[in-house]
């Protein structure tokens, strides 16, 4: 085959590139001469020069502890040693690699097959279904809440609900409050009566709501509780006599009283004493000393009590829970007259009060 011979069109194009590739390599000798030409450029390019050299110092310097550091780990691998030595040595690592890969192979498997909870999250697609479903109801729920519809919506946008709420928060609060300013005294006593050579009990609950107020309720088991008068009737010779026969039975009396403290000394008390309207005052002449007189039974309709009941009594603190006391009972009735003496202990108890504050929250 004869050599086909280049054109003149092709000798032309020909030139017309090593023309460009001249053109370039001025282009770039131009730039490197006015870049390196420069003091600047000459600055640049000996400190590359001298940041070259120190890398090779360097690497000259400490290349043969690097090879030191690395023979003694490849030892290290050889026998078996450290964290990569195990993981190379260790003839039962490749089984349990090899099995841990059989496990997730199958786990992806299974998966796959849309077994297994996971796999079902992935592949039944009933799930997105009940998803939007759910995503749905949500919506609707926000909407009417939004709304102010059902129950929570007008909670929340009832400005009376929310009102009503905080009422109710608010008298809650308030009593609890009141229960925690509320003190609960609990007292027995027992006063021996000389005349009868008997003994009279009390056991009182003292409630004080506030510093100068209590309300006091009050058993009490009364020796001379009941008196009955049989009357017989005998005449002899024209002469008659009369017989009373009294018949006194022991019995339980309420006692229900407001007390109102006057001042740091004086106070006043009353309601119904021992079954009865009555009043009573105390006084306090001297610390932990407190003097008492309380009247009851105006109207008496017992026999042979012909005046209204009257007790005296003196009570003196030993200490902050007992107490001794004395004094005269009923001494404006002959019949009934009697000194007595006697002695009591009382407390503070806070469990009581806590119960009388859930009982009135529920009637709240």
């Amino acid at each position: 085959m004869i050599p086909q011979q280049a054109g003149s069109g092709d000798i032309d194009r020909l030139i017309t590139h090593l023309n460009g590739i001249a053109e370039d390599i001025r282009t770039v000798s131009t730039t490197l001469r006015e870049v390196l030409g420069s003091d600047e450029g000459r600055g640049q390019l000996s400190e590359i020069v001298s940041n070259t050299r120190d890398f090779t110092r360097n690497l000259n310097l400490k290349g043969a502890e690097i090879m030191d550091r690395l023979n003694a780990i490849l030892a290290k691998v050889d026998t078996g040693e450290g964290t990569a030595g195990k993981l190379v040595n260790d003839p039962g690592l490749y089984d349990q690699l090899e099995s841990t890969l059989a496990d997730v192979k199958g786990l992806m498997g299974e998966i796959k097959d849309g077994e297994g909870t996971i796999g079902k999250l992935i592949n039944d697609p009933s799930l997105y279904e009940r998803l939007d479903r759910a995503a749905t109801n949500v919506e609707e729920i926000t909407r009417k809440i939004n709304a102010g519809e059902g129950t929570i919506g007008k909670l929340v946008n009832d400005d009376s609900t929310v009102k009503s709420i905080n009422d109710a928060a608010e008298s809650i609060g308030d009593l609890g409050g009141r229960v925690n300013r509320l003190r609960t005294d609990v007292t027995f006593r027992n006063e021996f009566q000389f005349d009868t050579d008997d003994s009279k009990g009390y056991f009182s609950l003292k409630l004080t709501p506030r510093e100068k107020r209590a309300y006091v309720v009050e058993l009490v088991d009364d020796p001379r509780g009941k008196v009955s008068d049989t009357i017989s009737t005998v005449t002899t010779g024209g002469t008659t006599t009369v017989t009373h026969v009294f018949d006194v039975k022991r019995r339980l009396t309420f006692s229900a009283m407001f007390d109102q403290r006057i001042g740091t000394r004086f106070g006043v008390h009353g309601g119904l004493m021992e079954n009865t309207g009555g009043i009573g005052a105390d006084y306090l002449p001297v610390k932990y000393l407190t003097l008492l007189v309380d009247a009851w039974d105006f109207n008496s309709v017992r026999p042979q009590h012909d005046s209204v009941h009257v007790k005296a009594t003196a009570r003196l603190r030993l200490g902050p829970y007992v107490f001794v006391q004395g004094g005269t009972d009923d001494f404006l009735n002959d019949q009934y007259n009697t000194v007595f003496a006697g002695a009591g202990l009382t407390f503070e108890d806070e469990d009581l009060k806590y119960l009388l504050g859930t009982a009135a929250s529920a009637l709240h």
